[in-house]
This record gives C-alpha cells, sequence and structure tokens, in this order.
C-alpha cells in the first residue's frame, strides 16, 4: 500500500484560509510550474534553516511569520 505523501506527491495543494502573502506565493509557484517541495527546498538552501509543509502552512496562513523564510 502507498503512503499518501507517495500519492501526492508534487500535487500543488491551495490552502483556503490563506493571507494575501501566501495566495500570492501559491499563484507564482503555479505560473512557474513549481511545487511547494521545491520552495521548501530553495528556502532550506537559502537559510540554512529547518522548513517544512507545516512551516509554509503556517506562514501562509498567518499563524507564523519569520522573516529570513519570507524573504528567502
Amino acid at each position: 500500500m502507498r503512503k499518501c505523501q507517495d500519492i501526492f506527491k508534487g500535487v500543488i495543494f491551495i490552502i483556503t484560509n490563506s493571507t494575501p502573502y501566501g495566495d500570492m506565493v501559491q499563484v507564482k509557484l503555479i505560473q512557474q510550474k513549481h511545487t511547494q517541495d521545491w520552495l521548501i527546498e530553495q528556502v532550506r538552501e537559502k537559510t540554512g534553516m529547518y522548513v517544512d509543509r507545516s512551516n509554509l502552512h503556517k506562514i501562509f496562513t498567518g499563524k507564523y511569520h519569520s522573516e529570513r523564510i519570507v524573504s528567502a
């Protein structure tokens, strides 16, 4: 049996309760044909910080703010 993450690998999820910043980032990802996993890797490389989907969700919904992550 395949894991859920394997089934949805590379799928872009739109977060319905996101902030305008979260909406903008998601639209840009779609326009550039990138996934959130790609964005996570880019942020990790530029900041050296640990970032995962949970962090992105919290940033997109306004529950967490990290200037280093946002600026990356």
